[in-house]
């Protein structure tokens, strides 16, 4: 197992828990506590400044413990739990989370933010939504929570095709009928919004 030194603290990676063209990120642990260790190739201040944003917005979010600019290692809390996408894949989702989900939303909007409402971006921990990405945007009617991402929280025609472009199974059953998917939107809309 590799160790690495970041700010005189010594992490073991133990394991990888995903790479892109930005970044690797790796599960690692130091005095027994797990983390996430990321090592960035690009857009490391853009991480860090989008970071920042996310923070003081509310949003309940991974906490960052350590930040090596030089290095540009970022290094966060580890939180084990499922994601929303790993729930959705064997039921439907409590309404407890559509209510903490639209409190984000909204949230996101007195801030002038988008977050990535794709359920994967989410983890289910202790009864709590936490936004696990720190992806955000500009505030974009087309791209927010109503308008598109809600779409990908049920097992709707939009999430069967995204399974599709991530090459798993579809159960085509679980589909919802457009209007089906269309009332549960707007009741939630109605109810938390």
């Amino acid at each position: 197992m590799e160790e690495i030194k970041v700010k005189r603290k010594v992490f073991t990676i133990v394991d990888k828990f995903s790479e892109d063209e930005n970044c690797v990120t790796y599960v690692a642990t130091n005095k027994g506590k797990k983390f996430l260790f990321s090592r960035y190739f690009q857009n490391f201040e853009a991480v860090v400044d989008d970071y920042k944003k996310l923070s003081k917005s509310g949003i309940n979010i991974i906490k960052i413990v350590l930040i090596d600019k030089k290095e540009k290692i970022i290094v966060r809390d580890f939180i084990d739990g499922k994601t929303v996408f790993d729930e959705l894949l064997i039921s439907d989702l409590p309404e407890k989370y559509f209510e903490q989900l639209f409190l984000m939303y909204r949230f996101c909007r007195f801030s002038k933010i988008n977050i990535n409402y794709l359920p994967d971006n989410f983890i289910m921990y202790r009864n709590q939504l936490v936004y696990i990405s720190h992806e955000i945007g500009d505030y974009n009617k087309v791209r927010n929570l109503e308008n598109w991402g809600i779409r990908y929280w049920f097992y709707t025609k939009e999430f069967a095709q995204y399974l599709r472009v991530k090459e798993m199974k579809v159960d085509e059953k679980r589909i919802l009928q457009e209007e089906v998917a269309n009332k549960n939107i707007v009741l939630l809309s109605v109810t938390y919004w």
